[in-house]
């Protein structure tokens, strides 16, 4: 008769934790996927899409013998991958902005109530794919931030980049000041006429 292989109890919890590190891994790379609901748009001024997913924040790059290392290089990537393949089903091309400044506006939505995330970390991991995915050069063309987290019924991220224009910010900021010194000139005129002359 044969003898049957047994075997090891050590053997079988690293078949088991290994399973469990590929699964995890997996995950991670999955993370995000293609919102074909929503259509996507990329030209020279501006870029939309949506993008599913819990929305995630930030992490710092962590440490190993001496060495950093992205904590989040999976999910960045499942995250541009997803940009990178919404645009390909749709037949579309994404056009990137190269050196130019922009404008980022963004909505992170999360289908619990409570949401512990911190709208700044939120953002700051969006700007680190969008730099991966070649969207842009460099985080310090970002010239003006738009962000919001909210809840809904399926978890995702609305994004929405745009070319900066200088001029149509500039021009707000001089209709805003000019504004501001009529309201100051009128608030002078009105306390000129209630002042009562005593010079009797």
């Amino acid at each position: 008769m044969s003898s049957l292989k047994r075997t090891s109890p050590t053997n079988l919890k690293k078949k088991s934790t290994d399973k469990k590190r590929t699964n995890k891994k997996k995950e991670r790379e999955n993370h995000y996927s293609v919102d074909l609901s929503c259509p996507c748009v990329s030209n020279s001024k501006e870029m939309k899409a949506t993008i599913l997913g819990i929305p995630l924040s930030y992490k710092r790059s962590g440490r190993n013998k001496r060495m950093s290392y992205d904590q989040q290089s999976l999910e960045k990537k499942s995250f541009v991958d997803a940009i990178n393949n919404l645009f390909q089903i749709s037949r579309k091309e994404i056009v990137p902005f190269g050196k130019a400044k922009i404008e980022v506006r963004a909505t992170f939505i999360f289908t619990r109530k409570c949401i512990m995330n911190d709208v700044d970390n939120l953002t700051k991991f969006i700007l680190d794919c969008f730099q991966i995915g070649k969207i842009y050069h460099d985080d310090r063309q970002v010239m003006r931030l738009i962000v919001e987290k909210k809840t809904g019924t399926q978890a995702m991220t609305n994004f929405h980049v745009l070319l900066y224009d200088d001029v149509r910010h500039d021009v707000i900021i001089d209709l805003l000041d000019e504004e501001e010194n009529e309201d100051d000139d009128n608030s002078n005129n009105n306390n000129d006429n209630n002042l009562i002359d005593l010079t009797l």
